[in-house]
């Protein structure tokens, strides 16, 4: 009953309101207290301090005739646009209308509604049609957009005026004729501060790249020179035949699986690539799950790792709702866990003790090397091992792989100077990120204060990305 009147509410609109909004949507007028305030705030309409650009609606092919990377709705989370490696890889800077800018407020129009500022440093790509560009805006007003933006209930206020349909999404029109409200005057400091810990963290994030991107070159170099591309090439036909030692179908039958045991016997002929085993300690962690959980614990899941392949050193605590499916024994510093989602594998390395424990789902399968943990964390997630991790999927549709096969692995053997300095890199980037990272998000809470205080929001209500 309870949940009923949450759902059914009424209010008297006046007919005013309906012609200024232009909308007859009643969650435009009654969900929420806010919408109110948002309309009787005072400020300026955007259009009026800034242009807005609409994304590419066509991928244009490059000079090369191969696509250029464009940022996409998955590049996005509140406040920071995320490149991908071949992004931060790209060679030449754009400066055409469609690529962003320093300064621009980018905004994925599509539900869920979220916003990012663009720093210095991150590459100038093309965004693609999911997405608007704000350009124009001073430093102060484009952060203040965005923390706007970011607020679901002004997010749902431009997708109502809209018109909701079966895709939400905000329109130009809408966009153009929203009225920005006023930005408090404390507001500026911290717009500065967030400001330079974005290109402190977009500075980073491309050091890192580079990195990978010297592990990835080495790797490749090394699986260039077996005959593994060429057997690859030849099992990726949609119709093969090929006679196997009978040795190679002791551990399955599936054509895929002995093919990619045939594969990597090149790579121990050709490179002398050694089984993943052999890298790691003898002793390797519990598979024992827990039995229960009726207090909350802080558990990694596949979504907690982005682009920076680093355990979080944070993690909000929560009640599992599956405790079997979460290994009882929590994570260690030296960690390095890797997904067993073969279509997507990701990597993440745990480069100290976290402040409380942490527990892994049991799609992560964690590895616990003899030395250089931070290097092999790289060299997982070169092209070489991925594409290894693709071809040991099993089930209906070929997506995970299990935690027995990730032991069939086959990793390149390297000089121990270049283990070393990649070792040593990513531990120096990685502290400069967690340190980094920690005065991200408390900037962003102090500035969600300033926010509540401007809308005379509670706690409860002002930190919709910051519990």
């Amino acid at each position: 009953m309870d949940a009923l009147q949450r759902i059914l509410k009424i209010a008297m609109i006046p007919s005013d309101a309906l012609d200024s909004e232009g909308s007859w949507d009643a969650v435009l007028f009654v969900c929420g207290e806010f919408r109110f305030m948002w309309m009787a705030s005072r400020g300026v309409e955007l259009s009026t301090s800034a242009t807005i650009y609409e994304g590419n609606r066509g991928l244009s092919p490059a000079s090369d005739g191969v696509f250029a990377p464009f940022y996409r709705a998955s590049s996005i989370s509140p406040f920071e646009l995320d490149a991908t490696l071949e992004q931060w890889g790209t060679a030449a800077e754009r400066s055409d209308r469609l690529s962003i800018q320093p300064g621009d407020v980018i905004l994925k129009r599509v539900a869920p509604v979220v916003a990012a500022v663009v720093p210095v440093g991150l590459p100038t790509l093309p965004v693609d049609a999911s997405f608007f560009a704000i350009r124009g805006l001073a430093e102060p007003d484009a952060w203040w957009a965005a923390f706007c933006l970011n607020y679901p209930a002004c997010a749902d206020y431009l997708l109502s005026k809209s018109g909701r349909g079966v895709l939400s999404r905000v329109s130009l029109s809408v966009l153009r004729g929203w009225t920005l409200p006023k930005m408090p005057a404390d507001f500026a400091r911290r717009a500065r501060r967030l400001g330079e810990l974005l290109q402190k963290r977009a500075f980073l994030a491309g050091r890192i790249a580079a990195l990978e991107a010297a592990v990835e070159m080495a790797v490749a170099e090394q699986m260039a020179t077996t005959a593994y591309e060429d057997t690859e090439a030849r099992f990726a036909q949609p119709s093969w035949s090929c006679f196997f030692p009978a040795v190679l179908a002791e551990d399955s039958w599936h054509p895929t699986h002995v093919a990619s045991t045939y594969r990597a016997t090149a790579l121990r002929r050709d490179r002398d690539w050694r089984p993943l085993s052999s890298f790691l300690l003898p002793a390797p962690p519990s598979r024992n799950r827990l039995s229960r959980a009726d207090t909350p614990v802080a558990v990694l899941r596949l979504s907690d790792i982005d682009q920076v392949p680093l355990v979080p050193e944070s993690l909000v605590p929560s009640v599992p709702a599956q405790a079997n499916r979460v290994y009882s024994e929590p994570l260690h510093a030296e960690d390095v866990v890797l997904s067993t989602l073969g279509s997507s594998p990701r990597v993440a390395f745990m480069s100290s003790s976290p402040q409380a424990p942490v527990y892994a789902v049991d799609h992560w399968e964690r590895l616990r090397f003899r030395a250089h943990a931070a290097a092999f964390a790289l060299i997982l997630q070169t092209g070489a091992v991925t594409r290894q991790l693709r071809s040991f999927a099993s089930g209906s549709v070929q997506q995970f792989i299990r935690p027995e096969d990730i032991q069939r692995l086959f990793l390149p053997v390297l000089p121990e100077e270049t283990l070393a300095q990649w070792d040593r890199s990513f531990r120096s980037l990685a502290k400069s990120w967690q340190q980094t990272e920690a005065d991200w998000q408390s900037a962003l809470r102090d500035g969600w204060q300033v926010f509540a205080r401007a809308f005379n929001l509670s706690p409860s209500e002002a930190f919709p990305h910051h519990p």
